[in-house]
């Protein structure tokens, strides 16, 4: 992606491409921890890093996702089609995925802590960002990737 970003180029300019570029070096830092932390066994902080790795290994798949989210909550405020730049896609640069990993910091927080009230809201923020992804899914599936398959 790095390559096909900078060399090749690719749609979004500079913003979208550093982000994209972050989210690589993210990719290649939490690897290598995910690695070391087995090998220590560590496998509580192994199984962590693990998870933010492949929550990184997964931002395109956020971005086009939550990018279609928007344009149906929005009508794609904040996004010129044709230049594919923006405010809306330089927050989600960086959005797709400090967004995630945010969440699964919250999930582990939720993890150490014992206080049911606690529990519960951060079950509830899950659940509403859960509920979100669902119909981005859906979005992107029945806007992009049907009309792909189908012709």
């Amino acid at each position: 992606g790095v390559y096909m970003t900078w060399v090749r180029g690719s749609a979004g300019g500079p913003i979208l491409g550093m982000g994209n570029t972050l989210a690589g070096v993210l990719i290649l830092l939490f690897s290598i921890w995910a690695v070391r932390t087995a090998r220590q066994k560590q496998f509580q902080q192994h199984q962590r890093w693990a998870l933010r790795l492949f929550l990184v290994c997964n931002v395109t798949w956020f971005f086009r996702v939550g990018m279609f989210l928007w344009i149906l909550l929005t009508g794609g405020a904040g996004v010129d089609f044709e230049t594919f730049t923006g405010p809306f896609v330089t927050f989600w640069a960086y959005g797709q995925f400090i967004i995630p990993l945010l969440l699964a910091e919250l999930y582990f927080q939720g993890l150490k802590n014992i206080k049911p009230s606690t529990q519960y809201v951060i079950s509830g923020v899950l659940l509403g960002v859960t509920l979100l992804m669902l119909i981005g899914i859906l979005v992107v599936t029945v806007g992009a990737w049907i009309p792909r398959v189908v012709g």
